[in-house]
């Protein structure tokens, strides 16, 4: 079968969008963040500043 110049354009802008297309998925599939991730966090301590603080002690909240 012989492509014409046109359709060669056609299926070349064809196949680029379904690159293009797969890469950007793939992306957004990576870049979710997992709930698994902030777990590791939550044993971490927490270091206040001063002022920090200050602003925890005027609106009654507690560091837990």
């Amino acid at each position: 079968m012989k492509l014409t110049n046109r359709q060669k354009s056609q299926l070349f802008s064809v196949i680029l969008l379904v690159v293009i297309g797969g890469i950007t998925i793939f992306q957004n599939q990576k870049n979710k963040a997992n709930f698994n991730d902030f777990e590791d966090n939550t044993n971490k301590k927490i270091y206040y500043t001063k002022h920090a603080k200050c602003r925890m002690d005027c609106r009654e909240i507690s560091k837990e």
